[in-house]
């Protein structure tokens, strides 16, 4: 009697055992999943949370560039009303449309004017006229490569101080800033360079240009680059890219 009695608490052990054995893996597999499903969605959380905010900084970083469109598209106008403007009166005009308080990220604006190989001369006669020192000058960056049928040297520029540097710079002299000028010129449209070393800062930056053309139809590629007669630009030094961006969530 003993004896079954100890077999029998034996097995009653054995299965509490087993059973105890099958309730934890069970309880175990249920916390795995649960917590597998818990991270999930905080992994799905944090994702959506991290595309929101990277929508919300390209958002801001395309109506921050379309700000600074509406700048050189302004220029561009202010430009083709006259055959040729003035340095003050470039001044003046950026001085009137804000530029640097409105657009906070820009380092410079300028303007520059289609000049064909044969009228270098008589062009920088003209500009001599008013600045002794001016001359058409190959980029920092010059290539050895043919620029192409014109040179679109820097005529005009604010701030004042970049003159002396920057001033009969050849922008098409440099494959990065000639090929945002062809497709500028090409599309009709604002166009803006890859990251670029800018000459007089030796900082990276981005360059922005607007064509101008003289009077009449442009409505094809041909019309375009024959009415081609030069171009508003703006640089951008990279880490001005963030000021420009808090102000634009202002």
């Amino acid at each position: 009697m003993s004896r079954f009695l100890s077999r029998h608490k034996s097995g009653a052990a054995e299965s509490v055992t087993w059973l105890h054995y099958v309730i934890v893996s069970v309880s175990l597999i249920a916390t795995v999943v649960a917590w597998r499903m818990s991270l999930s969605g905080v992994e799905e959380r944090t994702r959506l949370q991290f595309d929101a905010q990277a929508n919300e900084v390209v958002r801001a970083f395309e109506e921050q560039l379309l700000r600074y469109e509406d700048a050189l598209h302004a220029g561009v106008g202010f430009v083709a009303g006259s055959d040729n403007i003035l340095p003050d009166e470039w001044r003046e005009f950026t001085q009137r449309i804000k530029w640097k308080e409105r657009h906070p990220a820009l380092s410079s604006m300028g303007v520059l004017y289609k000049v064909l190989p044969q009228d270098v001369a008589s062009f920088e006669l003209e500009q001599r006229k008013l600045r002794p020192e001016f001359g058409i000058r190959t980029s920092l960056e010059s290539e050895s490569e043919s620029a192409g049928d014109f040179l679109l040297p820097l005529t005009h520029v604010v701030p004042r101080a970049l003159e002396s540097d920057a001033l009969g710079l050849d922008a098409v002299r440099e494959s990065r800033r000639r090929n945002a000028i062809e497709r500028a010129i090409d599309s009709a449209k604002v166009q803006i360079t890859g990251a670029i070393q800018l000459s007089r800062f030796q900082q990276n930056g981005l360059l922005m240009f607007a064509p101008v053309y003289s009077p009449g139809a442009i409505d094809s590629v041909e019309q375009r680059r024959a009415r081609f007669r030069g171009a508003i630009s703006a640089s951008i030094f990279t880490q001005n890219l963030a000021a420009g961006l808090s102000d634009s969530e202002q």
